[in-house]
Order: C-alpha cells, then structure tokens, then sequence
C-alpha cells in the first residue's frame, strides 16, 4: 500500500507538469499473465530534471528518458522502450505523445541483440555455478532465474519472437520448439527451485571451472 500511494502521488505530479509527455506502464503487471506479485514499472517520458527521492520504495521503479532522446535510443536499439512501445500500456498521454509515437515506430522498432542477452546470461551462469559449487542454492537461484531469462531472450530474438514479460516466457519457447528451457524457466519462477538436471550440470561445469 505505501508503494501504491507513493506511485499515485508521484505520476500524479509528474503528470501536472508540462514538461511531461507520457507516463507508461511497463513490466508483467500489464500483461494478461499478472498476478499481486507482479512487477509494475514506469517509463515516463519528461525533460524534468528530476532529483533522486529517498521516500521512493524499493518496488517502484521509474525509468525516466527525455523527448529529444526517444528517437535516438530507438535506433540504438532500447531494449526497454522497444518494449514499452509494443506491449506499454499508457496512463498518461499528453496530446497523443505515445499514441504518435507507436504509429510513427509501428513497423520499424528494432529486435535488441540476442548476442547481447547471451553475454548476460554467462555473467549470472558464473555467479550461479559459484554459489552451487558452495551449496548456497537459495541465492543460486536468484542468478538462474536471471541466466535463464536472458537465454530464453537469445533463443526468441534469434528465431524472431519479440520477448514479452518474463512470465510469458515458458510459453514463447514451446511455440519455437524450446521445451526444456522452458520447463527449467518455469520450475525456477513457480516452483522457486533450480530443476534438477539443471543443477546437475551447473554442478559438473563448477567442477570443471
């Protein structure tokens, strides 16, 4: 309840503000797989200069990006507002800012690089080996959800599926044929436990190492 206020209050005022084109919501809690637990995320579109606030909770996040800067991290290829264009849901659109937005990016948002989710997915394969190799599973998980999440980003881009919310992960790669990593995804983000065959090999390559 106390993020719930302290979101209200702050869109709210962001929202009066001239300076401020859109306000986004982003993450799981606007897709159709949302449940209490889910994520709700921000992306405001402001050329406020805003100063950290240290009343902000530690489950709200903003992510804030200036309209001169949109169309430029776009063609970069912005992961998160690759996202937020095709699957955002906006709860605050001054002048149709993001409605022109989407009409004017519709058929040209850039797919980010699988490669790039690759190298990400070995960063939290080390730290999940570590903590395996030290029998320190409940922590190992947090970086397995991560390297999985990041693997099943690499496989969709790559067979040119546009990855939507974590939770609607398992079910992307069965329609491309990724049943296992699916299945692993799926037991570390309902059942909080690393499958057992995946364990198994994090076990041989900490070993290894």
């Amino acid at each position: 309840m106390n993020a719930k206020r302290w979101a209200i209050s702050k869109l709210s005022r962001l929202a009066s503000e001239g300076a401020t084109a859109a306000i986004v919501g982003i993450g799981s809690a606007v897709r159709p797989v949302h449940h209490p637990g889910s994520d709700v995320d921000f992306l405001v579109v402001s050329d406020i200069d805003l100063r950290p606030d240290e009343s902000q909770p530690i489950d709200v996040d903003l992510c804030i990006f200036r309209t001169t800067d949109i169309d430029q991290r776009l063609q970069a290829f912005d992961d998160l507002l690759g996202w937020a264009l095709r699957f955002g849901r906006p709860i605050f659109d001054r002048n149709q800012y993001w409605a022109n937005l989407c009409t004017r990016w519709a058929d040209k948002i850039p797919f980010p690089s699988p490669e790039v989710s690759i190298a990400r997915a070995l960063h939290f394969e080390r730290f999940a080996r570590e903590l395996v190799s030290m029998q320190d599973l409940d922590a190992a998980l947090e970086q397995v959800v991560a390297m999985l999440t990041h693997r099943s980003r690499a496989k969709l881009l790559r067979s040119r599926t546009y990855p939507a919310s974590r939770p609607e992960l398992p079910a992307q790669l069965r329609e491309i044929g990724e049943y296992r990593l699916a299945e692993w995804l799926e037991s570390a983000l309902l059942n909080r436990e690393i499958a057992q065959d995946l364990l198994d090999k994090l076990k041989e390559r900490a070993k290894a190492a």
